[in-house]
């Protein structure tokens, strides 16, 4: 058996509505003539003989009052079939209207994803990694606009975090992206889709920083020699039939090439000696 579409059904209750229209107006217009060939028995009434009427007469108002209650109840009946007809009618209108209006909402979205800008970056070493009481790292970060339309007011920060490659750090990057959004847009720039700029960072962090997940009595016993740093960052941005910031996040361990935690006493580190790896427990999204 198949099933009716809301459509099919709302289809319907207009036919419906048509119908019992119909009927009101047959009920109305028998109660009219009705009302009529009582209002002519009435005048044959009042001209025969007084005898002869009598019986007539007090059979008349019984008559009458029973097609009044007939055309009453018929009337009742009519308007409440209108009534459950309506009613039936206006909850399935709302609910198609709902539907087209969360479809309508959909097509947007999808539409604005294909259609929007999308900021990633690239992200090589321009130098050595030091460790000299702190950690220092000279990077390129290379903003790539991938989407199709263009990309207004981007920003890009980074920072060094302590960690190792099971530390969460997603808080630390939520309030780096609250920050980005809140740079001042004067030191911002324009991306057009396919373009990408090159942004020179230098980042440092300290030793106390470097040190601080390691336990007190660990540091005490001199096993405070790796560099425990996780570098995260958040790329802000706007476009044109957006209102809101969009940004696109992302954490990198800094290890050897072999996938190892770095060695404070191997500092310095060339080019070649070090990678950056997704961190684990971080995350790349984008929005």
């Amino acid at each position: 058996m198949s099933l009716v579409t809301r459509s099919e059904f709302r289809e319907v209750l207009l036919v419906i509505l048509k119908d019992i229209q119909k009927l009101r107006e047959q009920v109305a217009e028998n109660h009219s003539r009705q009302q009529k060939n009582q209002h002519q028995i009435s005048q044959v009434v009042i001209n025969t003989k007084l005898d002869s009427v009598s019986s007539i007469e007090t059979r008349t108002p019984i008559a009458e009052q029973k097609q009044e209650h007939r055309y009453q109840c018929w009337s009742l009946f009519i308007q409440g079939l209108t009534l459950v007809a309506v009613a039936a009618y206006a909850i399935i209108t709302a609910h198609m209207w709902s539907e087209m209006q969360t479809q309508t909402k959909t097509a947007q979205k999808q539409f604005e994803a294909m259609d929007r800008p999308w900021v990633v970056a690239d992200i090589s070493f321009d130098g050595p990694v030091v460790y000299d009481n702190g950690v220092n790292l000279l990077l390129i970060f290379s903003p790539k606009n991938v989407g199709r339309s263009p990309a207004q007011n981007v920003w890009m920060e980074p920072r060094l975090v302590p960690g190792f490659m099971d530390t969460d750090v997603s808080e630390e990057q939520k309030k780096l992206c609250d920050g980005a959004s809140k740079h001042d847009e004067r030191s911002r720039y324009f991306l057009i889709p396919s373009a990408t700029y090159r942004q020179p960072f230098g980042l440092s962090m300290s030793g106390a920083d470097n040190d601080s997940l390691v336990p007190p009595l660990a540091r005490s016993q001199g096993f405070a020699t790796l560099i425990n740093v996780v570098l995260i960052g958040c790329i802000d941005y706007t476009y044109e039939s957006s209102t809101r910031h969009h940004q696109t996040v992302f954490a990198y361990d800094v290890l050897t090439k072999e996938g190892l935690i770095p060695a404070k006493k191997g500092s310095p580190f060339p080019i070649g000696s070090i990678i950056l790896r997704d961190h684990p427990r971080g995350r790349f999204s984008a929005n």
